[in-house]
């Protein structure tokens, strides 16, 4: 399942051609309501700072305790009392964040559109337009298609698929508010499917702001030597 995910990102962030934009930094508190195929729970709050040109996602979190995660495209990294306790590699997981699309107006798309996959088909159902997405060729052995579908041109859902054509993942993106002309889901739900058994997690966001011109620091957080 890692190995997709990592190849999914890849894709996805892999862009056909650039893009300019007016919008650089978006901020919001969130919370993270997680539930395991086994059935344990979790919750997580804080505020959350992106900033394009720094590529950064820092979350700053109070609950259930004072720590720190540091996003960028190649690692995540957790501070606890202002030392670094976990650094993990990971790929460009910035760049597909939604943070990243919903400020580079790529979300109603979720960066498709500018991504190495194709578009394979569009059709409408129920005041949803469904669009499918191929990816390349040299991938089709091993990651799947995803459907993608909008309601009023904002995205609503997702399905991701596996190279047999079985669901891996779902995700539904709700409560929309419009940001400075920007429309940013207030609520996005995700399903992971794993051996036949599901979990969910839940992230609200609320007090959104974009652009914001304080808080420097946070938005280019230093990261203590490990």
């Amino acid at each position: 399942m890692t190995k997709l995910i990592v190849i999914y990102i890849l894709i996805i962030v892999l862009p056909k051609h650039g893009f300019g934009q007016s919008f650089f930094r978006v901020k919001a508190d969130f919370s993270i309501k997680s539930k395991s195929a086994d059935g344990t729970g979790s919750l997580t709050m804080g505020t959350a700072y992106y900033d394009i040109n720094t590529g950064k996602i820092i979350f700053k979190n109070h609950f259930p305790e004072k720590e720190t995660w540091i996003l960028t495209d190649t690692l995540i990294i957790k501070i606890t009392n202002d030392k670094v306790t976990e650094k993990k590699t990971t790929p460009a997981l910035t760049k597909m964040s939604i943070f990243h699309l919903f400020l580079c107006g790529d979300l109603p798309n979720y960066g498709l559109k500018n991504s190495l996959y194709s578009l394979d088909n569009v059709e409408k159902d129920q005041g949803l337009v469904i669009s499918t997405w191929k990816p390349p060729e040299a991938f089709s052995e091993v990651i799947g298609k995803i459907l993608i579908s909008n309601k009023e041109k904002k995205l609503h859902g997702m399905i991701f698929y596996n190279a047999k054509d079985t669901i891996i993942s779902k995700q539904f993106f709700k409560k929309y508010q419009s940001i400075q002309g920007l429309e940013f889901p207030t609520e996005v739900v995700q399903i992971l499917y794993l051996n036949n058994k599901e979990s969910y997690q839940v992230t609200t966001y609320k007090n959104i702001v974009v652009n914001d011109t304080n808080e420097n620091n946070m938005y280019d957080h230093p990261v203590p030597e490990y």
